[in-house]
């Protein structure tokens, strides 16, 4: 069994080989595979940013009573991602 800090991290962690990638296909002026893994990434972590702010974020706040401390701090960077992807 995995813990949640296991499974985010490999997320994260796949999304960021996804960014990666497409920015080798880039630099190789692949635009083909740049705009694949690039479209791919995006997918992902708008998937991943949706699972922590509706399961896991609430989760967090319910357990913790905070509500306007990190998972507010995040949910604004996550904000602004989406605006850049």
């Amino acid at each position: 069994m995995h813990s949640i800090h296991q499974v985010m991290s490999e997320d994260h962690k796949r999304c960021d080989d996804m960014f990666v990638e497409a920015q080798k296909y880039a630099a190789r002026k692949d635009w083909v595979a740049a705009r694949q893994y690039t479209d791919l990434f995006a997918r992902n972590v708008l998937q991943h940013f949706n699972h922590e702010e509706t399961v896991l974020f609430p989760a967090f706040e319910q357990k913790t009573g905070m509500t306007h401390g990190p998972t507010e701090v995040m949910r604004d960077e996550h904000i602004t991602m989406r605006a850049l992807v």
